[in-house]
């Protein structure tokens, strides 16, 4: 039975998660279709679970997108020995001249041009200026002349399994053969420490720098998240309402009711949702209506 606390809480959340939308911080979320993905929970008696999410949601916008970037951009690691500016690399990178650094997004040939890392190319180019003939296909890079610095950039690293795959690929062995002085950074906007792990395990040469960092206390479940809240059993409280959701809507499937590598999050961009996020946010399936876009 619900109790006055509860229904405070859900009642503000609520109002809070409206405001939110309406204000535009949360831009690229629908309202009514925030209304119907919450009220699928309602239905089920499990109105707690979908506050619970919409309280820990950590959505960023466009606007902060760009901010994530430009701190990747301006890190002290990123910049040369000889450089004192902190936007000496953006700089470099909107001039004419060849600043021997070259852009390339985390993309193999057989995968579709919406992918995030041309949307991250494409913010670059808009926002900071950077020339699109520092921009290359990976699979153009053997055509470029001599140059010092590749950075690989997308918006988000989970697991670091699909950034290793791609540097598996026949196109990057190859670069990486022809071109062994060059110095390769991959800068996702964020990215999760499991994922950042699995990089310098597999591909220690490769530099890694992002702007975000979560860690195995993001999980909804499993981490630190519902600490805050100080209640005896509402972990497993939770994760009952959330087996009888995604029981009842055939959530998960093949890729599991936590989402890829079971990392559990509630981590979102206007842009796009990773597959890392608890598929009860995204996912579109069974007649299903999901509150983010994948």
């Amino acid at each position: 039975m619900e109790t006055r606390d509860e229904r405070f809480f859900l009642e503000t959340t609520l109002r809070r998660v409206e405001h939110l939308i309406r204000q535009g911080i949360w831009e690229g979320i629908d309202l009514a279709r925030s209304r119907n993905w919450y009220s699928q929970f309602e239905q089920r008696a499990c109105g707690l679970l979908g506050a619970c999410l919409l309280d820990n949601l950590v959505y960023r916008s466009r606007a902060q997108l760009i901010a994530l970037l430009g701190a990747v951009m301006t890190s002290p690691e990123l910049l040369g020995q000889n450089d004192d500016d902190d936007r000496q690399v953006v700089s470099s990178l909107r001039s004419q001249r060849d600043p021997g650094i070259r852009l390339a997004p985390v993309i193999r040939l057989d995968q579709p041009p919406i992918k995030s890392g041309m949307y991250v190319l494409r913010l670059l180019a808009r926002e900071f200026g950077v020339r699109d003939r520092w921009m290359v296909w990976p699979e153009a890079l053997d055509k470029q002349p001599e140059f010092h610095t590749l950075l690989l950039v997308d918006d988000f690293c989970g697991s670091g399994m699909q950034f290793v795959e791609f540097l598996g690929t026949h196109t990057m062995q190859q670069f990486f053969a022809s071109r062994a002085d060059c110095r390769v950074i991959y800068l996702p906007a964020a990215a999760h420490e499991q994922g950042l792990a699995k990089i310098r395990e597999v591909v220690p040469r490769v530099q890694v720098l992002a702007a975000e960092v979560l860690n195995d206390g993001h999980h909804f479940f499993n981490g630190t998240v519902l600490d805050q809240y100080g209640i005896k059993d509402l972990k497993a409280e939770l994760l009952n309402q959330h087996e009888t959701m995604c029981t009842a809507h055939g959530i998960g499937g093949r890729l599991g009711a936590f989402g890829f590598q079971e990392l559990g999050l509630t981590y979102g961009f206007a842009h796009g949702t990773p597959n890392n996020t608890l598929p009860i946010l995204w996912q579109d399936a069974n007649g299903w209506t999901p509150l983010l876009n994948r």
